[in-house]
């Protein structure tokens, strides 16, 4: 629940996180993870966070619309015209939320899902 600020266990967090992706999905956050962490180490970031982030940023992806919809209708996400017109961007949002709610992510890492599709605001 990242009480006192403790990391979850990446392997741990792997387990948990990948049954809910389909098979191609869990490549990609694979790969994600992994790059995620080189530019942590190259710009001075910390690696574990940043894998954290490469492993859940799309731990929603594979969610239809209508299932998006209502994981914004629970977390009281308010969409935008580009959301309505594109859902494939809601994943970031609802991915934000459902992370934290799961694993009880940081907010540094739930701001790094939530703009993972856009630029930052």
């Amino acid at each position: 629940k990242g009480y006192y600020e403790a990391l979850p266990e990446l392997t741990w967090l792997r387990n948990e996180a990948y049954p809910l992706m389909s098979s191609t999905r869990v490549a990609h956050a694979a790969g994600c993870e992994s790059e995620a962490v080189m530019l942590a180490m190259h710009w001075g970031e910390d690696p574990d966070t940043a894998a954290i982030a490469g492993i859940l940023h799309d731990i929603t992806k594979n969610m239809d619309k209508d299932k998006q919809l209502l994981l914004c209708e629970k977390y009281g996400i308010i969409l935008d015209n580009s959301e309505i017109e594109t859902p494939a961007l809601l994943h970031a949002r609802t991915g934000a939320e459902f992370a934290r709610e799961l694993f009880g992510i940081s907010d540094e890492i739930y701001n790094a899902i939530r703009w993972h599709t856009t630029t930052w605001h």
